[in-house]
């Protein structure tokens, strides 16, 4: 674990590809940087705006892979100055909390890593509204149906004009509960990917 920290040092530094480690002269390889491809709008109830960086898939997938089970310093930065364009207005930002269990486990809370270096770009506050269960079923892999509702809970204070922000969205069951733990609705949603097929325009 050590080594891999030391070597992630070098990762932030742009002399390796953040998505796949071989040597780079920025912070992505040639076919990595080419692997992005844009995603569109989608809707998410009860119709809250919903907007990604980039398609989950590619070197977008793996940069969330990397931010959520790895210490590779730079994959959050890269992430977050993708995201930053998408975000208009706000008051400000609240990361979607992990499961307090796997947050335990990896010693990586992923959305709160994205928020905080998106807040140093927009220069909106991270404001840990939400907290997050003990626990809940893993959600990878399996489709809307097979996904329950999360029983999120917001902290109390006013979060009026927030930005909910998560590493990826895909049937999006997690973020519709995180929504209605909120008193008012946000303002907008950002995450790094997306995998959901709803969109809108």
């Amino acid at each position: 674990m050590q080594a891999e920290r030391v070597r992630g040092e070098t990762y932030g530094d742009g002399m390796w590809c953040l998505a796949c480690g071989v040597p780079a002269a920025g912070k992505l390889c040639g076919p990595c940087a080419c692997s992005l491809r844009p995603t569109p709008e989608r809707l998410v109830d009860p119709g809250v705006l919903a907007r990604s960086a980039f398609a989950h898939s590619g070197a977008a997938k793996q940069l969330v892979h990397n931010l959520k089970y790895r210490p590779i310093a730079g994959s959050e930065g890269l992430l977050a100055a993708s995201i930053a364009p998408l975000v208009a207005g706000g008051s400000m930002l609240v990361p979607v909390p992990r499961a307090g269990a796997r947050k335990w486990m990896s010693g990586v809370d992923p959305a709160l890593r994205l928020a905080t270096a998106l807040s140093g770009i927009v220069g909106l506050p991270v404001s840990r509204a939400l907290t997050a269960p003990l626990w809940w079923s893993r959600h990878a892999g399996a489709g809307r149906t097979g996904r329950g509702p999360v029983a999120f809970r917001a902290r109390r204070g006013d979060t009026a004009g927030a930005v909910l922000v998560d590493d990826v969205i895909t049937t999006g069951r997690t973020m519709e509960s995180a929504i209605a733990a909120l008193p008012v609705l946000p303002a907008l949603v950002v995450t790094a990917t997306s995998a959901g097929r709803m969109s809108i325009g």
